[in-house]
């Protein structure tokens, strides 16, 4: 069975990873304002064109700046992020995003060759806030997930070159594996990632304009430790999964979890958010029921896992928060 706590590796993996990770930007070293005036090479518009991108402070997942990819009437923001050629061995592409939920969602694709005259999508992923659905798409299908607004959320791809295989993981929760020999329309290419295009892709279905904000561009390479690559796992099917049960699912603030299980002992439940750090340990000594109430009230919107311990099982279930 695998368990939440494979997440937790970072006591004895970060140190041997730290030096491989490179911040390709987080947007601390520009102004507020248009960003078209500021970037250098590693940043242009589609096709060489203006961007209308713009840098802001109205939300930040570290430090006080992100960048904004949004809808101004007419205008849209459609910018390219080029990185160096992924092509080799194992990559660890990821970037944080946060989606309003009062705008229509958001868009960005992955290029496999992109240059000012040429463009080749490899993974596209689209979250529509109207409709409160998300995709992403490879090989010409689609493969759809649960979307979550009004949170930063980590957007992680892992390419495996050796084995020719890409992963995607939202949050921590691996969503899709595909082969990198196939793009997004199901051709043929040679397996590479050089680019990110975040756009504002206007939603026919709302009249709200797509808006999204993202930071933390972060690219880690030569990784060769499979565990650093470990998934949050939910829901295993395991006898103590049956008689669990947690409602509302999602909550604004209060959740009862309800333990529909004869003969519990040493029972401990652990509440962890996604980047797995500990927030909550409830054990026998205060869990007089069978129905506790779980108090989320104080964390912001997201996903959060509780993982419910007993001698002989463990489990990891997921909470959404969302005010």
């Amino acid at each position: 069975m695998k368990h939440l706590l494979l997440l937790l590796i970072f006591s004895t993996t970060v140190s041997a990873f730290a030096q491989i990770n490179n911040t390709t930007d987080d947007f601390e070293n520009y102004n507020i304002g248009d960003f078209d005036q500021q970037f250098d090479d590693e940043w242009t518009g589609w096709a060489g064109q203006y961007s209308n991108a713009v840098i802001s402070d109205e939300y930040a997942y570290e430090g006080i700046h992100s960048l904004e990819v949004a809808q101004q009437g007419i205008s849209k923001t459609d910018i390219i992020h080029k990185i160096e050629t992924l092509s080799e061995g194992k990559k660890v592409l990821s970037f944080m995003q946060y989606i309003p939920s009062e705008g229509s969602g958001a868009y960005y694709n992955l290029q496999n060759s992109y240059s000012d005259g040429a463009k080749n999508w490899a993974v596209e992923v689209r979250i529509n806030a109207t409709t409160n659905s998300a995709f992403i798409q490879t090989a010409a299908n689609q493969f759809r997930f649960e979307p979550v607004f009004d949170s930063w959320m980590k957007q992680k791809f892992v390419f495996n070159f050796d084995k020719n295989e890409g992963q995607f993981f939202y949050g921590e929760t691996l969503i899709h594996t595909w082969d990198l020999s196939l793009d997004a329309l199901g051709q043929e290419v040679e397996p590479a990632i050089n680019a990110i295009n975040f756009f504002a892709l206007e939603s026919r279905q709302s009249e709200r304009r797509s808006l999204a904000y993202y930071d933390n561009i972060t690219v880690i390479e030569n990784v060769s430790d499979d565990s650093f690559l470990m998934p949050i796992m939910v829901d295993e099917p395991t006898s103590l999964n049956d008689y669990i049960q947690i409602a509302p699912n999602p909550t604004n603030a209060i959740t009862q979890l309800k333990l529909d299980f004869p003969n519990i002992q040493n029972l401990e439940i652990r509440i962890y958010n996604q980047k797995g750090q500990l927030l909550q340990v409830l054990n026998d000594e205060n869990i007089q029921t069978n129905q506790y109430r779980l108090d989320l009230s104080e964390y912001s919107n997201g996903i959060y896992f509780c993982q419910i311990q007993t001698n002989d099982d463990m489990v990891t279930k997921r909470i959404v928060v969302s005010k």
